[in-house]
């Protein structure tokens, strides 16, 4: 096995040494590599340490080896130069240069995650011999919400305590960074803003930062979108509702849906008493409240609506972002039927199906048709998440029981 000897150059008479970007550092660096220190000794000199590097990825001119020791400064006392300390354990990028023929690791090296690729230092514009893809930090995982002791949530109630959670805030630059996240939570049914707030994270380069969670509670039922964004680029959303909590409320309190509908309450967020199912006169839409088993008759004789949306779905994406958003389906519901969704281009090409699945299956075929209530999450299933890696103008087309709803957005 070969082992490469490097050792710095010592800088007289500086205090600080000037600013330079990693990408002009890469450009002028003889190799650049990341690796973890495996073991430290006193060095050639007085001055100097040796470290040994166990490296797993070469950013620039390779080596036969993956271990390489190196000769670094210690500590300057009569400079105060600041130099790079490092102890066993830690990695680092490591920027070497050849100066007098003697091979230098760089004062600019420093302590690092393992998040970057050579394209952290390039920008993500293809190397020669490489495709022509997107490069750059994975598409981030769907934010979570659960209750306060971390339990996943099926359904969200009003004055309930929520737990927002994101794992991948990710630093993919060789140097550290302090990246800005912002996180905000809007009741898409009357457009409040019931939760914003924006926080620092000092980010070792190329790191990945700790789960960040942020705690609400919504008071309104309704249609919510949480929005966080990292960096003021990277943007990830997910929808979820909110439902009347009735276990801690009394039932006679809650207002007659004509009451709800005129205060200003959508008419799909209207809230019934235990016991009664909400529907849609197909007459004007408006809201009522009418026993379980009467909602099918109500819906067969023409008198009660089939409801059909998209919810949480938003004007514009990123190129890659996850495209999230809820069906909410409201109606009488046959045999084993489920949600048919497709994207179109500006072309009307088919770019995205959902898979066919029977979802929902009424078993015994002598009853009534049942009359349904129930939202889909397609980043779920149905073969999503959708994303999109092709700027463009779309339209996403859901149908179910004869109706159908279509939406337009845009991937920038």
């Amino acid at each position: 096995m070969a082992v490469g000897i490097l050792i710095t150059s010592s800088l007289q008479n500086v205090n600080a040494i000037p600013y330079m970007s990693p990408q002009d550092l890469y450009k002028q660096s003889d190799m650049v590599f990341h690796g973890q220190v495996i073991s430290k000794q006193e060095g050639p000199g007085p001055d100097y340490y040796y470290y040994q590097i166990k490296v797993d990825t070469y950013f620039k001119n390779p080596q036969n080896s993956d271990s390489i020791t190196v000769a670094g400064h210690k500590l300057d006392n009569k400079t105060h130069m600041l130099y790079p300390q490092f102890e066993v354990g830690d990695k680092a990028i490591f920027y070497i240069n050849k100066q007098e023929g003697i091979n230098t690791i760089s004062p600019y090296s420093q302590k690092a995650g393992d998040v970057c690729d050579v394209h952290s230092f390039l920008g993500s514009a293809p190397l020669p011999g490489e495709s022509a893809f997107p490069h750059g930090p994975a598409a981030g995982s769907t934010p979570r919400l659960a209750d306060i002791n971390g339990n996943v949530l099926e359904r969200i109630l009003t004055n309930q305590e929520v737990v927002l959670s994101y794992d991948d805030i990710v630093n993919n630059y060789p140097e550290s960074r302090i990246l800005p996240v912002e996180v905000s939570i809007k009741n898409e049914d009357n457009g409040q803003q019931v939760f914003n707030k924006t926080q620092n994270l000092q980010m070792q380069a190329c790191s990945l930062a700790d789960t960040i969670k942020w705690n609400f509670v919504p008071t309104e039922i309704g249609n919510y979108v949480a929005s966080i964004v990292v960096d003021s680029k990277a943007k990830m959303t997910m929808g979820f509702k909110v439902i009347f909590d009735s276990t801690v409320s009394n039932p006679q309190s809650i207002p007659s849906p004509l009451k709800q509908f005129k205060s200003g309450i959508a008419a799909k967020d209207v809230t019934c008493n235990q016991g009664l199912e909400l529907i849609f006169r197909s007459d004007g839409g408006s809201p009522a409240c009418v026993k379980y088993n009467t909602a099918p008759k109500l819906t067969e004789q023409g008198w009660a609506l089939t409801r059909l949306t998209i919810a949480g779905l938003k004007e514009t994406y990123g190129v890659g972002e996850k495209i999230g958003f809820i069906i909410d389906f409201q109606g009488l519901l046959h045999y084993c039927n489920y949600p048919h969704v497709s994207v179109l281009d500006s072309n009307q090409n088919t770019v995205w199906k959902s898979q066919d699945i029977n979802s929902m299956c009424v078993t015994d075929l002598s009853n009534p048709l049942p009359y349904v209530s129930q939202n889909f999450d397609l980043n779920s299933g149905y073969g999503g998440p959708i994303m999109i890696n092709k700027t463009g103008n779309y339209i996403m087309k859901v149908s179910l029981e004869g109706s159908s709803v279509e939406k337009g957005f845009t991937v920038k």
